[in-house]
């Protein structure tokens, strides 16, 4: 079995993370980043834990630095969990793994920069 539990980040990788569950038969639950780095997320208590060593694959919509995913896995680490996959709907970095764990993305989008877009946008197209 790859995962015990498929744990969404709140808030938009919370609907991906239920589905993800029920069609896998397996358990779901949700993390909640905190804004304050210093002081770590937070797991809903209404949902599965993360402890006794539980395999469990990390969703999220979008990524792009890293920083939610990585608080989420040193979080479950820290809680006794072993997050094994990382999913998300977009993937806007050139990273295949955060901190040891395999990420996948259904898209992988990379920025196109100031200079082609603002090119673009002075002859007005396609933004016309």
């Amino acid at each position: 079995q790859l995962a015990d539990v498929v744990m969404g980040v709140s808030i938009n990788g919370v609907p991906f993370a239920c589905k993800i569950s029920e069609l896998l038969g397996v358990d779901f639950g949700v993390y909640r980043p905190h804004s304050e780095a210093e002081t770590g997320g937070a797991f809903s208590s209404n949902f599965a834990s993360t402890g006794d060593k539980k395999k469990i694959v990390i969703v999220d919509d979008v990524l792009s630095t890293g920083a939610t995913i990585k608080g989420a896995i040193s979080d479950i680490r820290e809680a006794g969990g072993e997050p094994v996959l990382v999913l998300v709907i977009v993937n806007k970095s050139s990273m295949n793994e955060v901190d040891g764990v395999p990420l996948r993305g259904l898209i992988r989008a990379r920025s196109l920069g100031g200079t082609i877009l603002g090119g673009a946008v002075k002859k007005g197209f396609p933004y016309d």
